[in-house]
């Protein structure tokens, strides 16, 4: 666990932070986050809220998400994000889609204020003994299926030029 910057965190990584909920006192936290600064307009107002949003693994006043359960979460969100900065409406509706069944069994989907959550630390984790070892090697093969197309991409497109530039 080191810590971080609020501005640094982005989606896909897990973080601890305290957050206080209500009347209740402040609760340390593990979240994944799948968006750091979602904004969303106010219906009422119309002002727009800057909300942190994340599946909450750990808290500290409830039980924590078994190791289990853990395992399907990652199953199921499979491959990596290729834009992990911040995620449009669309990108948070596939993935909410995509755990709409599992969120019916385990209530664990959050929005937190950013406003409120940047009063407190955040605590990047950065040991993920958790996550199942055939997801790690699934985002390694996605991740040299990528740069192996971005090569091809980048090889086609210079054999273009040459061609145009042989034609001039």
């Amino acid at each position: 666990m080191k810590n971080t910057v609020w501005n640094q965190v982005v989606s896909g990584q897990i973080v601890t932070f305290r957050y206080k909920s209500g009347v209740n006192r402040s609760v340390n936290r593990t979240v994944l986050c799948l968006d750091p600064e979602f904004l969303y307009r106010k219906k009422g107002t119309g002002r727009i809220v800057r909300l942190f949003i994340g599946l909450e693994l750990k808290a500290a006043d409830k039980k924590p998400l078994p190791l289990a359960r853990v395992r399907e979460l990652f199953n199921l969100l499979g491959d990596v994000d290729d834009t992990p900065q911040q995620t449009s409406e669309q990108e948070m509706q596939k993935i909410y889609t995509k755990l709409k069944f599992f969120l019916v069994k385990n209530p664990i989907f959050r929005t937190y204020l950013l406003r409120k959550c940047r009063k407190y630390r955040v605590f990047l984790e950065d040991s993920y003994g958790t996550i199942p070892v055939t997801s790690i090697k699934r985002m390694k093969k996605v991740d040299k299926q990528l740069r192996k197309t971005a090569k091809e991409m980048t090889r086609s497109f210079t054999d273009r030029v040459l061609e145009r530039l042989d034609e001039d």
